[in-house]
């Protein structure tokens, strides 16, 4: 079944779905005149039905007719009498009262303006000089501070003292961060001297620290520093071992030949170099044979207590290989009836 609706506006058939019906309760728009309009009132079945007669638009109701009032219905073009003209003197008399509606010249009146009435003379100038004042005989004195002149920029510029806002009144601040600020106080000899010790202790606990993390490079590197390591490692159950840089070391040469007068035994020489400027602890070695063919025989780890080495320098710890020095080392392998052609050395801390 495929579903279609016409537009109530321009007559446009479109598809639909019902499930979009569902969705919008019914309402779609037109694609093509973008009118909003119940698609449920003109929906019909594509296949099987034919559309439904689009409704044209109501015609226009007709516009009323104009009504001819007449003027003289309304009382606005009927035509009064003019007022006939009146004398002067009757309306004059007319308007004043009884008493004043009267009146007579007097013997000796010309018309001329009434006499000025006491009080209302104009008060004469005091100054009627124009020349100015002559200057002052008394010497001028200093200016104070409560009368020093005023310069220009004062005059114009508008006194703002006291009008400054209070930065805490600001209406952008929290209320509980001004009500704080208000609150807090300075601190006193005594919180200074807490918190003042309190990071004393903190900065010596990581300075202890410190030295219990690095206490073997730093007894390999500062031989003075040994002594008091060891009494601090006394104290936290430690040990100071020799410092391990594997990076460090590198076997310069080595070579493996059959011993003298003795069947099946092999000797190994290692030669092992010392690059780092302090003291490193001997490394383990790594011994792979392989026979002629390359295929791998025996793989061996040799400690260094299985080694014969030269004398050490003179004031260097047993079992570590002094700064910037190399350590010759040799040691006997049987290998029985195995023909050993092959061999690598290898150095690792295990």
């Amino acid at each position: 079944m495929s579903l279609a609706t016409r537009c109530t506006a321009c007559g446009t058939v479109f598809r639909v779905v019902q499930d979009q019906l569902k969705v919008s309760e019914g309402w779609v728009r037109c694609g093509r005149c973008a009118e909003v309009f119940d698609a449920r009132e003109q929906l019909f079945d594509l296949e099987r039905e034919a559309p439904p007669p689009w409704p044209r638009p109501p015609e226009p109701e007709p516009e009323p007719e104009p009504l001819d009032i007449a003027l003289d219905d309304t009382g606005y073009g009927q035509q009064y009498p003019a007022p006939e003209p009146e004398d002067d003197e009757a309306l004059a008399a007319q308007s004043l009262p009884p008493e004043e509606a009267t009146w007579e010249m007097r013997e000796g009146d010309d018309g001329s303006m009434a006499p000025s009435v006491p009080g209302d003379e104009t008060p004469p100038r005091r100054f009627a000089s124009s020349q100015p004042w002559p200057p002052s005989e008394l010497p001028p004195e200093p200016a104070t501070a409560d009368f020093a002149p005023i310069s220009d920029e004062r005059m114009g510029a508008p006194d703002i003292t006291g009008l400054a806002a209070d930065p805490d009144d600001s209406p952008h601040v929290p209320t509980f961060v001004r009500d704080a600020a208000k609150v807090r106080a300075p601190m006193n000899t005594k919180q200074r001297l807490l918190w003042g010790g309190a990071g004393l202790l903190l900065t010596l606990l990581l300075a202890l620290q410190a030295l219990f993390h690095f206490r073997d490079a730093l007894a390999a590197q500062q031989p003075a520093l040994a002594g008091p390591l060891q009494q601090l490692c006394q104290v936290l159950s430690c040990e100071i071992r020799p410092l391990q840089r594997i990076e460090s070391l590198s076997v310069e040469g080595s070579s493996l030949t059959r011993a003298p007068n003795e069947a099946g035994t092999y000797r190994l020489a290692v030669t092992l170099r010392n690059r780092a400027d302090a003291a490193l602890a001997m490394p383990s070695f790594e011994l792979s044979l392989s026979d002629s063919a390359g295929a791998l025989l025996v793989r061996k780890v040799l400690s260094p207590a299985d080694f014969a080495a030269s004398a050490p320098a003179a004031g260097n710890p047993a079992g570590t290989i002094a700064p910037r020095s190399e350590l010759s080392l040799q040691t006997q392998l049987r290998a029985g009836d195995t023909r050993l052609v092959g061999y690598t050395v290898e150095v690792f801390y295990p």
